[in-house]
């Protein structure tokens, strides 16, 4: 029986096209060095591999063979080290494997070598994530209204906003990851990066500079240079002056730490993308020399580059785009004004849905507090203790999603002023000049009469009821006008909603349904799929009925 080296040498020789130069194989690991020649080849292409034990299977997502030729790094899909970046189908046969990667590798040399061939999509700068002294350093960002010129530079006004571990198992790095507020130009021009209002108000606590570049610090168009002394042709002298004018104030001062420096430039019409170069105080890469004039000293001096690597730190761009890329409701529900009434269970997790499916406006009415029986079932956190619904759940939506803005709405216009017959100047007409504010209002109260009196308003907004049967086998959904008796014919009439098995806790409290947060999640996202689907079909909504069919194990929607 052939051990695995030999089995690996006889497929490589018996690959057309390919001959095999060299192998060697130590406890783990086969190496050796192969070439390649296809007919419209003029000489081969030589490649160094390597073979990792785990072969024919993936680590990590990341293929366990490796081709490497450092002489090809002009071109695409070639990483700094000169490996060939191939992805390949799975295959548990090491044999097959190794014939599909090594054809995989044949594929790359026709479309990148021999046809040069670029990819319609952008690929980001190839940036080493090395930890400074332990630590590594992220800084996310989004997009400004307010444009860049090239050559244009300033401050960076940054905060930062948690601290955790980040990097291999037992290899673990500290990670301080910083928010982006704004940039301010030396012409004080200041550019807001577009945050949720809660993050643009929040003070910053450390700064940095930025400068933007017309064209990317980049070698080969997809490596970030290495070198300080690359970055001559795109840092303005005023801005390295500056730079060092503030290092020597630091160092003055015996004040120690990380400055960061933003190197930005376009990408995908006009998008920018950053980059952040990590200065160390007392260590930054600069020297003076004195500035000539005709061959004559001025008596000023300059700052130059010195011959130093340079620590990147890890730049991403969080703009709503990227962060909703995937899985973001239609425009109609995020860019729609929502007020959202009564944020128990199914309101909680409507809401928190709502949030992380990109809606950018939503406002909270609810009089109740969150008490540590609410948790199990809800979208609330133990740790909070107990406090307002309303104040903990906004918390928690803008730990979701930096672009949610969250209001809180006066209660007692929807538990008191909405049902008092007398002695009060508030009008229906104002009530519904309040809800007509909104393109959606979710009441998920449970409150009988607050329906009654929702319905018999005369309303331009979409009002949808959301309520649930006992034990969670149906979640009824009423959409204005007409739902008040909709819901209560299903409930009533419809629905088998046994009342007789209701959760009754100690102490005065009144009774309530059944279900796990499992049931009722099931239930509220099915709804939401639904509306979100019909809306995005510029359809009418119209009143349903999410119900559970137990026999056949699915969920089905009845629509009235």
């Amino acid at each position: 029986m052939m051990n695995r080296k030999e089995l690996i040498e006889n497929c490589i020789r018996e690959t057309p096209d390919v001959e095999l130069l060299n192998i060697n194989m130590d406890e783990y690991t086969v190496t050796g060095c192969l070439s390649i020649k296809l007919d419209v080849m003029e000489s081969p292409l030589s490649f160094e591999f390597s073979i990792a034990f785990t072969y024919p299977f993936k680590v990590h997502e990341t293929e366990s063979i490796s081709f490497f030729n450092s002489d090809l790094l002009e071109y695409s899909h070639v990483m700094r080290n000169g490996l060939i970046c191939i992805h390949t189908t799975s295959n548990p046969d090491l044999k097959e494997k190794l014939n599909i990667d090594l054809a995989s590798l044949k594929a790359w040399i026709l479309k990148y070598y021999i046809n040069k061939d670029k990819d319609d999509h952008y690929e980001h700068l190839v940036v080493p994530e090395n930890p400074l002294k332990g630590k590594l350093h992220t800084f996310i960002f989004t997009g400004c209204e307010v444009p860049f010129k090239p050559g244009d530079f300033g401050f960076v006004n940054l905060q930062l906003i948690q601290e955790g571990e980040l990097g291999k198992v037992n290899d673990s790095n500290l990670v301080i990851n910083h928010l982006v507020k704004e940039f301010v130009s030396y012409d004080k021009t200041i550019r807001k990066c577009q945050w949720s209002t809660i993050y643009q108000h929040e003070k910053a606590t450390e700064g940095g500079f930025y400068c933007f570049s017309p064209q990317p610090p980049s070698e080969y168009q997809r490596f970030i240079v290495s070198n300080w002394q690359q970055l001559s042709s795109i840092l303005p002298l005023e801005l390295l002056n500056q730079l060092h004018h503030t290092e020597k104030k630091l160092v003055k001062s015996k004040q120690k730490g990380i400055i960061p420096l933003f190197i930005g430039y376009s990408i995908n019409n006009d998008e920018i993308h950053w980059q952040v170069a990590m200065l160390q105080v007392g260590g930054f890469p600069f020297a003076g020399e004195p500035e000539y004039i005709n061959e004559k000293k001025t008596g000023k001096w300059n700052t130059k580059l010195l011959d130093s690597p340079i620590d990147w730190g890890i730049a991403r761009n969080s703009s709503y785009e990227y962060f909703f890329g995937r899985g973001r409701f239609c425009k109609k529900l995020t860019e729609g004004k929502i007020l959202i009434v009564g944020i128990g269970a199914v309101g909680s997790i409507l809401t928190r849905t709502l949030a992380r499916c990109g809606c950018k406006n939503i406002n909270l009415v609810d009089y109740d507090r969150k008490e540590p029986e609410n948790v199990c079932r809800s979208e609330y956190e133990f740790r909070n203790g107990i406090t307002d619904k309303v104040h903990e759940l906004s918390t928690i939506l803008c730990k979701i999603s930096p672009f949610v803005n969250i209001s809180i709405g006066n209660n007692t216009i929807f538990d008191v002023l909405t049902k008092a017959q007398t002695g009060t100047d508030f009008s229906k007409s104002e009530i519904t000049d309040i809800l007509n504010e909104y393109d959606f209002v979710f009441d998920c109260s449970t409150d009988n009469d607050l329906l009654y009196i929702l319905d018999g308003l005369q309303l331009k907004t979409c009002l949808i009821s959301l309520s649930i049967t006992n034990h969670a086998e149906e979640l009824v959904c009423g959409i204005y006008p007409n739902l008040f008796r909709f819901v209560n014919n299903q409930f009533g009439n419809v629905l088998e909603n046994d009342t007789s098995d209701l959760y009754n806790p100690t102490g005065c409290w009144a009774p309530t349904f059944k279900g796990s947060y499992n049931d009722i999640s099931l239930m509220v996202q099915m709804a939401l799929k639904h509306i979100n689907r019909t809306l995005s079909s510029d359809k009418r909504l119209h009143s349903f009925v999410v119900k559970e069919e137990i026999d056949l194990g699915q969920l089905k929607i009845i629509s009235y």
